[in-house]
């Protein structure tokens, strides 16, 4: 019994850079999304605070500040400090 073995041309070429530079990416997009410290740390704070100035702007628009207490702030700013008042 023999086997014939079957001659195989096994041509190799490189992938165009398009495709290497998709891979790469795709792969550290999906490797840093799943480290779920380094997503907390760069997400989270400015989520946070985007969030507590919208929530500080919808208060302010609902209950707004008296004309003595907006006077009372520009009174109390350094900026304004040596101006006279109007």
């Amino acid at each position: 019994m023999t086997t014939a073995i079957a001659a195989v041309d096994i041509v190799a070429q490189t992938p165009d850079r398009w495709t290497l530079v998709r891979a790469v990416c795709v792969r550290e997009w999906r490797e840093a999304l799943s480290n779920k410290l380094l997503v907390g740390m760069t997400l989270l704070p400015p989520l946070v605070i985007l969030t507590a100035g919208i929530v500080a702007v919808a208060a302010a628009a609902v209950n707004p500040p008296s004309e003595r207490d907006v006077q009372a702030l520009y009174a109390a700013a350094p900026a304004v400090a040596g101006t006279p008042a109007r």
